[in-house]
């Protein structure tokens, strides 16, 4: 009977760890200024939550599902006019996927939330099949939809391809090199004025010292001419670590800081928090900290400082949240 009990025991505590329920909770901040004939002050206030499921489907593969929750607790839209803090602005599913491996790749399949050329390209959602190999050293290739450019009835980005080749190595040193491309659909013809973006990248991350990190990445586009604006074809970033807060370790803190200087060609959904929405790109610079006030308790503020290129309008930013895992 004892051995019984065992088997069922030992059956169901299996079953239980099948699923894995984790989460995160952000409470952000935003202020900005807007240095042009128009501009406003303005600044708003929110909060997003964010449930993970992640299912065993068994040894090689997992399915993982995230529920997402934005509540806007206090702000305004670009023109000044506040918002009608209703309570419930949105609550959805925003990555569904497949992960595993089939033979020596890594694949990844479903609605996913990632970046391209670390966000300097392209952050947000999308629909998408993705394919890795290696480990030290990979290659990858994607291909989906740009889903976060399609709202709202518009279809920006009809589909997308992506290939890289890098390293993930110990070491003083890291590359990666890609390209990116991406047919628009008939809105994102007529809003943008191109029929297509192409997009080549290379960066580096360099590990100076234990606590101390450099990374710079170039970007080079086939588009010199968006949204009817002459811009750059060329977009170049820097960006300098120290440390880092670490959920896990309270008292945990670092630095960072970074320079942007990017032609409107080279991205589309930029991953800072800072204004980027120009027709002829933009360029600035962004410096900022974290700190693990407690337990899975991270503080951050970053400030941002950017202006379209060649041109007059300029817009800062400070960015602070408040950051719960569980």
């Amino acid at each position: 009977e004892l051995d019984a009990l065992g088997v069922r025991v030992a059956a169901l505590e299996k079953k239980v760890d099948n699923v894995i329920v984790t989460g995160e909770a952000r409470l952000h901040y935003k202020y900005w200024d807007e240095k042009f004939a128009g501009g406003h002050k303005g600044s708003e206030s929110g909060l997003r939550t964010r449930i993970y499921l992640n299912g065993k489907v068994n040894d090689n593969w997992n399915y993982l599902v995230r529920i997402q929750n934005m509540q806007t607790l206090h702000g305004e839209n670009e023109w000044g006019v506040p918002g009608d803090y209703v309570g419930d602005e949105m609550t959805h599913v925003n990555i569904a996927k497949l992960e595993g491996r089939l033979g020596g790749l890594n694949v990844t399949a479903g609605y996913d939330d990632d970046v391209i050329a670390d966000g300097y390209i392209y952050d947000g959602e999308q629909d998408v099949v993705k394919l890795s190999y290696g480990d030290k050293w990979y290659v990858s290739g994607a291909y989906g939809k740009l889903t976060d450019l399609n709202e709202d009835g518009f279809t920006i980005s009809k589909n997308f391809w992506n290939a890289e080749i890098g390293t993930n190595m110990d070491g003083f040193a890291n590359f990666k090199a890609g390209y990116f491309k991406t047919k628009f659909g008939p809105d994102g013809e007529a809003f943008l004025g191109a029929k297509n973006l192409g997009v080549w990248y290379a960066g580096a991350d360099f590990s100076l010292t234990d606590d101390l990190a450099l990374n710079a990445m170039y970007l080079r586009s086939n588009r010199d001419n968006l949204l009817g604006e002459k811009s750059k074809k060329d977009g170049y970033v820097f960006g300098l670590a120290y440390k880092g807060a670490e959920a896990s370790e309270p008292g945990s803190w670092g630095l960072s800081a970074n320079y942007y200087h990017q032609g409107r060609g080279t991205y589309l959904a930029h991953t800072i928090d800072g204004e980027t929405d120009w027709a002829k790109g933009f360029k600035g610079w962004s410096v900022g900290g974290d700190v693990a006030v407690a337990k899975n308790m991270v503080l951050g503020v970053t400030y941002y400082d950017t202006k379209e290129l060649n041109g007059d309008e300029r817009t800062k930013v400070i960015w602070s949240e408040f950051d719960i895992s569980f």
